[in-house]
């Protein structure tokens, strides 16, 4: 399909103007700013836009495809995750996602990734699927506490305002051990995003077990998203540091299985998690349901 008016680019952010284009477009359609990550320095390259620009300059349409560095089934390799996927309302309905999403996937296919994951909106589902893309569904692990605990001391939330604290993220992100050999991701720029923006509050330094752990409590229940460190600790070694004496549960967003004995808290229960319409193309090695850690999610 081609508009004579609409400029296809891929591969821009050495472009200033094209880069603060798209991110106008996502703050439009999605209201996300990715401009505090931008002026941190952790912009990452591995997430490849494939956007259409009008004759003024305006990002009109894009995707993007993100190389994924992820250990999948006990092994390392790169994926490709699609997101960013969005068109200025004017532009809807003429096919423009469908386009940009066939590009991305081809690239995807010359990199070599043996299989790209997305998260849909509901609306945009039958998109995906005609793209190839099959739902699979997801879990959470959900552990009904045994005992209520106080908390030991060791732990302190992280300040995304303080360099010292972004830099420990950061370096330990990098050098961290898979948090799941089912499935686990090894962006470190992407935790990034998280630790400034997505999740900026919910960042804590374990200093004792020297591990970042991502968690909220929502309604007394203790929810963890990831842990970062050079070693992944038992869950029953983390908890004392983040519990809270009415809590009744912890949920784990991420699969359990370098997590020691959860019976070691109390009952453990797989339960759907729902919402995220993960959608999976190409060989993916592992039966449903799965956790993909919210860490993982461009």
């Amino acid at each position: 399909m081609d508009i004579p008016e609409l400029q296809l680019r891929e591969a821009y952010w050495d472009d200033p103007a094209a880069k603060a284009a798209f991110g106008a477009l996502l703050r439009e359609v999605f209201g996300i700013d990715f401009s505090l990550w931008d002026r941190a320095g952790f912009w990452d390259d591995d997430y490849r836009p494939f956007t259409l620009f009008d004759r003024d300059g305006r990002a009109v349409s894009s995707v993007c495809l993100y190389s994924m560095r992820v250990v999948v089934g006990g092994r390392l390799c790169r994926v490709g995750q699609l997101s960013g996927v969005a068109t200025r309302p004017e532009w809807r309905r003429r096919g423009l996602a469908m386009r940009l999403a066939g590009h991305a996937l081809a690239r995807s296919a010359e990199f070599g990734h043996p299989f790209q994951y997305l998260f849909a909106d509901d609306h945009a589902v039958p998109l995906y699927q005609r793209l190839g893309f099959a739902p699979v569904a997801e879990y959470l692990t959900s552990i009904e506490l045994s005992s209520r605990r106080a908390p030991i001391a060791g732990a302190r939330r992280l300040d995304p305002e303080s360099p010292d604290d972004v830099r420990l993220v950061h370096r330990l992100a990098c050098e961290r051990a898979p948090v799941s050999l089912e499935f686990s991701a090894l962006n470190e720029r992407l935790v990034l995003y998280y630790a400034l923006v997505a999740l900026r509050d919910a960042f804590w330094f374990v200093e004792p077990l020297g591990v970042v752990v991502a968690a909220r409590r929502v309604d007394h229940v203790l929810k963890v998203y990831d842990i970062i460190g050079r070693e992944i600790p038992a869950l029953d070694e983390v908890y004392p540091y983040l519990a809270d004496p009415m809590d009744r549960q912890v949920q784990l967003y991420f699969a359990p299985d370098q997590m020691g004995d959860l019976a070691r808290l109390g009952m453990s229960t797989q339960r759907p998690f729902l919402g995220n319409n993960l959608h999976v193309r190409g060989s993916f090695p592992l039966t449903a349901p799965v956790s993909f850690p919210i860490t993982a999610q461009a």
